[in-house]
């Protein structure tokens, strides 16, 4: 057991280490700290005596505390060089709340230097409102759960067909790529020999060209569309970026099944220019949906469309869902927590990300053409509910 001279010592070496590395250079300015974890682990003291030390340093002007990033060495910013890839420049700020996971390393330093690791998952991720956050959040409890650690590239959306650009690593890694846009990226990792695996879903249509894992969109649309129709709604608006999609097909067969049932429906499309002069005025929302000839149901893209329609038509005064139902997609904790509740679709992105990293950690790689689709579930809320202007009907 150690003893308080023990600890004062080694507090006192760790504090020297650091002192001396920043002095001559080998810690540089805007580089991140290992996590306070790791520093413990290395210098055999508690954790709460670490954290002593650095908020000792900081107060020096030798380091720097990024709230819920991290640990910096003090003269640079660290947020224009936290991703390995060069098209990556600044972290979306909404993005930034993810590093309170002391399992993250966000690559302010060299990607190889923090990656050098075989106990180790590299994530590439392009931030995208809360669904990112709950993504890596998933994330870490399946790494930690694995005896991994997670280093985060946040990339920029693709533009152009551009992907980022490849770090180097010295020894093969495991690279779990999220968003389908990122294909060109994932096949060029492996072409250099490293293990990947892709969660997104692929267009309707097209067949993944490596180890893909993904929700059941076309279930999942499914579900929505026929729950719509149970509920006696004829008429349902649909955001027009669902044409050509997964979700479009699930959509698809619901409504033939209607139609063989007899069942008349009709669909609008809504654009977001649209929604958005609801937002700015939502006096429009209200007469568009207080129409004779408007759709008494609204299926939103995601649960973050959907949040930001139900605010609209609360500021308008449209009842929800006496008037109209709102329908989300992802299972968002926010959508939990609006009145009403959202009804929405959970696609297991716990389970995906459990798929993924297994399919990682196996002997020997999945083949390329690897798939593995997790079923989705229909989580019904408080936002969807009988039409009051048809008999419900079932198909």
């Amino acid at each position: 057991m150690a003893t308080h001279k023990d600890t004062a010592e080694r507090k006192s070496e760790l504090a020297q280490h650091l002192i001396q590395a920043y002095r001559d250079g080998t810690l540089t300015p805007g580089e991140m700290l290992l996590p306070v974890r790791d520093l413990s682990t290395r210098y055999r003291i508690s954790r709460g005596t670490v954290a002593i030390v650095l908020k000792d340093l900081v107060a020096q002007g030798i380091l720097r505390n990024v709230p819920r990033v991290g640990i910096f060495v003090a003269g640079n910013t660290p947020s224009n060089r936290i991703s390995g890839f060069e098209d990556s420049n600044h972290l979306p700020e909404n993005s930034k709340r993810l590093s309170h996971h002391s399992l993250i390393v966000p690559t302010a330093l060299d990607p190889r230097a923090a990656a050098e690791s075989r106990n180790c998952l590299v994530a590439v991720v392009m931030p995208d409102h809360s669904f990112f956050d709950r993504c890596m959040d998933h994330l870490f409890t399946q790494a930690e759960s694995s005896g991994l650690s997670v280093v985060c590239h946040m990339v920029k959306p693709i533009k152009g067909g551009k992907f980022p650009s490849i770090p180097k690593y010295n020894h093969p890694m495991r690279f779990i790529i999220f968003r389908y846009d990122l294909m060109p990226l994932a096949k060029k990792l492996i072409e250099q020999g490293h293990r990947v695996v892709l969660v997104g879903a692929p267009p309707a249509g097209v067949i993944p060209e490596v180890p893909c894992v993904y929700g059941d969109h076309n279930n999942g649309a499914y579900q929505v569309m026929s729950h719509l129709i149970k509920l006696g709604h004829r008429h349902i608006a649909l955001p027009d970026k669902f044409a050509g999609s997964i979700r479009a097909m699930g959509h698809q067969q619901a409504l033939q099944k209607a139609e063989h049932a007899g069942i008349a429906m009709k669909l609008s499309a809504l654009s977001d220019a649209q929604q958005e002069k609801w937002r700015l005025d939502p006096t429009l929302a209200a007469a568009f949906f207080r129409n004779p000839d408007a759709p008494t149901a609204v299926i939103a893209w995601n649960d973050h469309e959907a949040v930001k329609l139900v605010a609209t038509l609360n500021q308008a005064g449209v009842s929800i869902p006496g008037e109209v139902s709102v329908m989300g997609y992802d299972a968002l904790p926010e959508g939990e927590h609006l009145n009403p509740a959202l009804t929405t679709v959970d696609h297991e992105i716990d389970r995906q990300l459990q798929a993924a990293v297994s399919l990682l950690l196996a002997p020997t790689p999945p083949p390329q053409s690897h798939t593995v689709v997790v079923l989705s579930t229909l989580v019904v809320r408080g936002s969807s509910g009988p039409c009051k202007l048809h008999t419900s009907t079932n198909p």
